[in-house]
Parts: C-alpha cells; sequence; structure tokens
C-alpha cells in the first residue's frame, strides 16, 4: 500500500494523478457514538443530532496503531478528519479522544458546522500506542 493511497485528503498526492474517492462515513445515530477506525480514515464524516447533546468518542490509540500497514507506522503518519453537522438542533456535539488519544483545541461542533481535526500518531510502540487529534479548524455550512 503506498501512503497516496491510505491517506486522505490529498496526503501523498501526486500531481497529475487523480486522488483516491473516499465514502462518506455518515453517523446518524441519535446516541453517544464510538467512532470506528474506517471512520476516521476516511477524511470525512457526517454527523446529524437531534435534540440532545451528545458525546462522540474517537477509537483508542492502539486500534487505530493496529489498523496502519507497518510501513506507514514508522512514518510518524498524520491525516485530516472533517466532521460536519448537518442538522440544525440547537444541542452540542463534544468529541473525546479514546484511550490514548489526546484532543487538543475546541472539542465541540455546533450545529451546521465543519470542524477539521489533524490526527498525529507519536507513539506506535505496542502497548504505549499514543495520538495527538488537534483541532484546527471550523467553517459554517
Amino acid at each position: 500500500m503506498s501512503i497516496g493511497s491510505f491517506f486522505p485528503l490529498g496526503v501523498g498526492y501526486t500531481p497529475g494523478l487523480a486522488p483516491e474517492v473516499r465514502p462518506v462515513a455518515v453517523v446518524v445515530i441519535d446516541a453517544n457514538v464510538t467512532w470506528t477506525v474506517a471512520q476516521i480514515f476516511s477524511g470525512y464524516l457526517r454527523r446529524t443530532l437531534t435534540a440532545t447533546a451528545r458525546t462522540d468518542t474517537t477509537p483508542t490509540a492502539a486500534a487505530i496503531v493496529a489498523a496502519l500497514p507497518q510501513d506507514i507506522k514508522l512514518l510518524n503518519p498524520s491525516w485530516h478528519l472533517e466532521v460536519t453537522r448537518t442538522d440544525a438542533a440547537g444541542v452540542a456535539l463534544t468529541v473525546a479522544g479514546g484511550t490514548g488519544v489526546t484532543l487538543t483545541g475546541t472539542a465541540t461542533i455546533a450545529a451546521t458546522t465543519n470542524r477539521t481535526f489533524l490526527f498525529i500518531v507519536t507513539n506506535v510502540t505496542p502497548g504505549s500506542e499514543a495520538i495527538t487529534m488537534n483541532s484546527i479548524g471550523a467553517s459554517a455550512l
């Protein structure tokens, strides 16, 4: 697997080649949810709430690191995840890091808002896996 085929949003993109197309991860369950590794690797997650504030949690750092190809683990990889709230409910979606995932910056996502996170793998040692999830910005839809 090449770096370009693994990372979403054009990281490792080679000019002149079409970027990889990935399905949108959609979460419409009106409950607190633990995202899957596939969802955070997709690069784009669409989340809908109704009338109750929710907290979504990332997978554990160990689960995320285990899903990385061995040659990619050695690169201290990073990738972006854009989370979009498509609903107009006046309640907050809060994002929490699973075990070993440290979130920095704003962890809430308001209705009709995109928030972008940068995941950075900081430790791939078995039993000590660690990832920093940086909130790097938001925009209205």
